[in-house]
């Protein structure tokens, strides 16, 4: 008899846990539903997915890790930084001294977006002896945002001379400041581990924003994005879609302005950068 009280008791436990469990999962559920759902009218950034639910689901999920999560920003403090940025922030500097400065900031940002990299064991003979000691593991691209992007290439190449560079064409519309691609050469299938998406300044995000989808479809999901300079509204904006993808940054602005350049920022460090300021 007390046997079969106990038996009782072990199924009314195991019916409220699972009665509690399907409650959970349910939640669960809807929570997915209503995020995917609030991003089928958001029409900011068009990329080629093999389908809508795909593009959605994406979204969902990188929302769902950025609630859990949030997304890492890693502001390099460093003296020789704080001191070249200045430097390249002032507009009395030439083309010439901009192109210099912006190598030499980003060869100190490609070590310290670098930090993680996977290494192997490789033994070598030196005048002495033999020498056990390490090499990259992993195949590296580089895919710089055009056309201020390419100002961040040589820096990165001088450290990571190996490095496949992939470029992706990107400017922001003048009148509703969403970004339209308009060249991009990646192959079909992807040929590198590991990307560093780069680009001068983090703004509105939009195109950083566009870009990051565009790798990910190619097919890499392990992806830093590289700025000299970044506003706080394009981080945010760049945090809610791509919360995965950690930000390696030299310096946090204060704002954008109502023409969404970055304030005190730097101009129009594309302008800046090739030399095209008198053009306009």
């Amino acid at each position: 008899m007390s046997k079969a009280i106990n038996d009782e008791k072990v199924r009314q436990h195991w019916n409220l846990q699972l009665k509690e469990n399907s409650r959970n999962y349910a939640w669960v559920v809807k929570f997915f539903r209503q995020i995917i759902f609030s991003f089928q009218n958001c029409g900011d950034v068009i990329v080629k997915y093999s389908s809508q639910e795909e593009f959605y689901l994406e979204r969902a999920k990188n929302k769902f890790i950025f609630l859990l999560f949030g997304m890492v920003v890693h502001q390099v403090d460093h003296p020789l930084i704080k001191h070249k940025i200045t430097l390249l922030r002032d507009h009395s500097v030439k083309t010439k001294q901009f192109r210099e400065l912006t190598r030499e900031i980003t060869t100190i940002l490609c070590y310290e977006a670098t930090r993680d990299l996977p290494t192997s064991h490789h033994r070598v003979h030196t005048p002495i002896a033999p020498a056990d000691g390490h090499r990259i593991s992993a195949s590296i691209g580089l895919v710089p945002i055009l056309r201020a992007g390419l100002g961040i290439v040589e820096g990165f190449l001088d450290l990571l001379p190996a490095a496949q560079v992939w470029h992706i064409g990107m400017y922001r519309d003048p009148k509703t400041l969403a970004p339209v691609e308009y060249y991009n050469k990646l192959p079909c299938n992807p040929t590198v581990d590991i990307v560093y998406v780069l680009d001068l300044m983090l703004a509105t995000g939009g195109t950083a924003i566009a870009t990051t989808h565009i790798v990910k479809q190619w097919g890499v999901k392990n992806i830093k994005l590289v700025c000299l300079v970044a506003a706080p509204e394009g981080i945010r904006a760049f945090e809610s879609e791509h919360p995965d993808v950690p930000v390696v940054v030299c310096a946090v602005d204060e704002r954008l302005n109502e023409k969404s350049y970055i304030v005190p920022g730097l101009g129009d460090a594309g302008d800046r950068l090739c030399n095209t300021l008198a053009t306009h």
